[in-house]
């Protein structure tokens, strides 16, 4: 794939006030007044009357946090998709294909988690286990390695040659974004609005309730994938949230054109492919597609060494402090210095 990959190269600090370049101030224009939908029409490249230059440059950046479920303030992983306009232009002859595949394919998606947190909460019994990522290559970074990613990745130069034209603006998008942006605050004291670079932001519930989704949990992302035929497969882990997160939003932005105001599991719209059967080609093509340069992609969340994984780890472990609480079990999965259980 080409165009945008956030995290291949640092970038120098960025601050709000010297980000708001013109072209951000004009692509922020664009969207002064839009819906949620629309913002995310036009993130997509649906024409729009009066629209500036400056909307060529636009990225979509789809964010979700993950967190431990025994203490919340620690952020355990961070889920980024991220898709530009850039890439989509070719697709205003051929189409987004059944179901956007030809978009979807397009849509980088990584997964990090944080070495200080990554031995929390990955029992096969919790829900969620961020071992269970689907989508792209998992990468294990340190908190500055974190902080930086995400910089790059909401300040991505427009042209590397020409600096004076400053970053690409910025559509934020996530399910219940509002948690995952405080996470981030508390756990790395990082506030993505201060990059000065996004012009918008919008969240899949606002989405669902402009289409008109009705139901006991109308804007639930498992109520969204239902109605798009997907499997809620691993849910609740950063990376496959952010990845769902982004496939029903363009789904539902996208509806008019995919499905002609036929339900999407309509057999006049699966006949040929299912959003399923799409989903599943993404997902495989994610794992060879998506590349990242932070971290390393091996280690041990059991013996804290670089190399191997968990699952593969032969070090004989012990947690005094879990012994000698009586977790047992639990005193056998990660060393002393890696407990997450309050004493």
């Amino acid at each position: 794939m080409s165009g945008i990959d956030p995290t291949s190269q640092p970038t120098e600090q960025a601050s709000s006030a010297n980000n708001r370049s013109v072209i951000i101030q004009q692509a922020a224009q664009l969207f002064v007044g839009l819906n949620a939908v629309w913002s995310l029409r036009c993130a997509l490249g649906i024409p729009f009357q009066g629209a500036p230059d400056a909307a060529k440059h636009i990225i979509v950046n789809v964010l979700s946090c993950g967190s431990f479920f025994g203490d919340r303030s620690k952020l355990t992983e961070i889920g980024l998709v991220a898709f530009s306009l850039h890439d989509l232009q070719d697709l205003v002859a051929i189409g987004p294909g059944y179901h956007a595949e030809n978009i979807l394919g397009r849509v980088h998606f990584y997964h990090y988690r944080l070495i200080s947190n990554a031995h929390l909460g990955i029992s096969k019994n919790v829900a969620g286990s961020p071992e269970n990522n689907r989508f792209g290559n998992t990468r294990f970074v340190d908190e500055k390695q974190m902080r930086d990613l995400l910089q790059d990745s909401f300040c991505w130069p427009i042209d590397a040659t020409r600096p004076e034209l400053g970053y690409c603006p910025i559509v934020l998008l996530g399910h219940t974004l509002d948690v995952h942006l405080q996470l981030l605050q508390q756990s790395l004291n990082v506030d993505i609005s201060n990059f000065g670079t996004i012009v918008a932001t919008t969240d899949t519930r606002q989405i669902a309730r402009e289409i008109g989704m009705r139901g006991p949990h109308p804007t639930g992302l498992g109520h969204l994938m239902n109605r798009f035929g997907i499997a809620h497969r691993n849910v609740g882990t950063a990376g496959n949230d952010a990845a769902y997160t982004a496939i029903v939003s363009i789904l539902m932005a996208l509806s008019p054109e995919l499905y002609y105001n036929l339900h999407p599991l309509d057999p006049a719209n699966t006949a040929i492919k299912t959003p399923q059967a799409v989903v599943d080609a993404i997902e495989a093509h994610s794992k060879t597609a998506t590349k990242s340069s932070y971290g390393v992609a091996r280690y041990c969340t059991k013996c804290g060494r670089t190399g191997h994984v968990r699952k593969y780890c032969k070090t004989m472990v012990q947690c005094k402090k879990c012994l000698a609480a009586g977790r047992e079990k639990s005193s056998t999965t990660h060393v002393d210095s890696r407990c997450g259980f309050s004493p």
